[in-house]
């Protein structure tokens, strides 16, 4: 049979609960977040831009760098929206010292994966930005 935990092992295991937690989704949030703007992009997005920017074949000298500009803001716009909510998910997921918190933690975590995912998501969309 096995011995109750005492207050120590306790407090152990749910840092290490909330460490495992907290690197699991943002390690699936680098994953992610590229591939959900990618999917809203071909998706969804094309309802919020006016059909005047497209391509037309009576206009086949047209230039798309309106439509590229505007692509480019709403994908960032996207992008800074779920890296705020990946921020609040992880200042309630800071990865506790024994006694106090770091508040540094979460602002490095929420950095360090809006750099990843930003330069994942400026390689899916590269297009966007070799129109520049």
């Amino acid at each position: 049979m096995m011995k109750p935990l005492s207050s120590e092992e306790r407090k152990q295991a749910k840092i290490i609960k909330h460490t495992t937690i907290y690197l699991s989704v943002n390690t699936f949030a680098c994953y992610f977040i590229p591939h959900f703007l990618a999917w809203v992009h071909y998706v969804i997005n094309g309802l919020f831009i006016p059909r005047r920017f497209f391509y037309s074949i009576t206009r086949p000298n047209q230039d798309m760098t309106p439509l590229y500009s505007l692509m480019l803001l709403i994908i960032t716009i996207e992008l800074i929206g779920l890296l705020i909510g990946l921020h609040r998910f992880n200042t309630g997921y800071t990865i506790a010292s024994s006694s106090k918190r770091s508040p540094l933690i979460p602002w490095l975590t929420t950095i360090l994966v809006g750099v990843i995912t930003t330069s994942l998501t400026l390689k899916e969309f590269s297009y966007l930005v070799d129109e520049f």
